[in-house]
């Protein structure tokens, strides 16, 4: 089946998205994370224009610490992969951008000039490209 090809970004819809270099970075959750479902809806889009669903977590008895204190380790598995359309998980992403409610993604750019450049993304390269600098303050 093999591993996703990083950088990845990890989008959990109805929450948040993030680009991720490697796997150790989903490795660590607050407990409210693991209540919260938010890994039954992660799925990591990598830059082969994959998506990996997780199909399955565990909490471990690593204690990562993070910058608001202790968390818990998670390992997670992956489901076979998909090759969806690249303009859903745009639309994804731009779902994402509309629903911030703290203006995170748009601290320097409007919402809209974030939701063009994702929309414009020709590859899937190209969409972890745009998802950096939006996740990074563009």
């Amino acid at each position: 089946m093999g591993i996703p090809r990083f950088p990845a970004i990890a989008i959990c819809p109805g929450d948040s998205f993030a680009v991720v270099e490697s796997l150790v970075q989903l490795e660590a959750a607050s407990p409210k994370a693991l209540r919260s479902g938010f890994f039954d809806r992660l799925y990591l889009f990598d830059s082969d224009g994959k998506r990996w669903p997780v199909a399955s977590f565990e909490a471990t008895s690593a204690r990562p610490k993070g910058p608001f204190g202790k968390l818990t380790g998670v390992r997670l598995s992956f489901g076979p992969p998909e090759r969806p359309p690249l303009s859903e998980i745009a639309e994804d992403l731009c779902r994402l951008v509309d629903a911030d409610p703290d203006d995170s993604y748009d601290q320097f750019v409007t919402h809209d000039e974030l939701k063009r450049l994702l929309r414009a993304a020709a590859t899937s390269s190209e969409l972890v490209a745009a998802a950096t600098r939006i996740d990074a303050g563009a």
